[in-house]
């Protein structure tokens, strides 16, 4: 999976030196920044791969690939994060679960041996 955030360094400071191996984003902005994603937009479509996202993905240019873009708000309606990713469309998988606002909902985009959990 290829996957491109934007977050702003002035809003949330020190967020770039944070390792997203050991805490998700969102658990990061929960505990860190005290800031609550509320909403999520999100859009799914195929796309080709570019020569250098074909070789990071190991798949061949301009092979068929499925790209999400999302869009996050906190709680006042201000946009928080926006991220790109991709996955191969001969083995990505995207998975989502609901809540029913007592519950917490899911969004999973995944490939073979990665996967990428919004929470």
């Amino acid at each position: 999976m290829i996957e491109t955030t934007h977050i702003s360094p002035q809003r949330f400071p020190g967020i770039d030196q944070l390792d997203l191996e050991a805490v998700s984003l969102y658990q990061a902005l929960r505990e860190r920044y005290h800031v609550q994603i509320a909403q999520l937009r999100e859009a799914l479509e195929p796309v080709l791969l570019s020569d250098a996202d074909a070789r990071l993905l190991k798949a061949r240019p301009r092979s068929a690939s499925i790209q999400a873009t999302i869009t996050s708000f906190d709680r006042a309606g201000r946009p928080v994060e926006h991220t790109i990713s991709r996955v191969r469309g001969d083995s990505g998988q995207y998975y989502i679960e609901v809540g029913d606002g007592r519950s917490a909902s899911r969004v999973q985009l995944r490939q073979p041996q990665l996967e990428v959990s919004l929470e």
